[in-house]
């Protein structure tokens, strides 16, 4: 009877561990999670910085627009930098969501995992 009371606790020890395992992973999952949130951060800050880059390059094609004719070439590379600029832009925000979009999933499955180890925990 003592050798199957101990054989249970031992089982029972070893199916908290694994609990405790899974519990520590749901932890460095939501950790990964909010590392990429900030990326996020900084990409979006990124694209703000991008678009005023944006607004002032904008400014200034209107300026050369109202200037002689020698001013036409520095007008037509500055169309360029606004297009370059817009771009890198569209880049960024495709990139912010793609991020996003894998943030969203990574943060769901390791708050599903974290609930399912508190639960399995709670049951203990």
């Amino acid at each position: 009877a003592l050798h199957d009371a101990v054989a249970l606790e031992k089982a029972a020890l070893k199916s908290l561990e694994g609990k405790c395992s899974d519990a520590a992973k749901g932890a460095a999952a939501i950790e990964a999670a909010e590392g990429q949130l900030d990326e996020l951060a900084r990409l979006q800050a990124e694209a703000e910085a991008e678009a005023q880059r944006l607004k002032e390059t904008r400014r200034g094609i209107k300026a050369v627009a109202g200037s002689t004719l020698g001013l036409e070439t520095e007008r037509a590379e500055l169309a360029h930098q606004v297009r370059a600029v817009t771009q890198r832009i569209g880049h960024c925000k495709e990139r912010l969501e793609r991020q996003k979009e894998q943030h969203a999933a990574k943060e769901e499955d390791a708050r599903a995992a974290l609930s399912l180890a508190e639960r399995q925990w709670g049951e203990l």
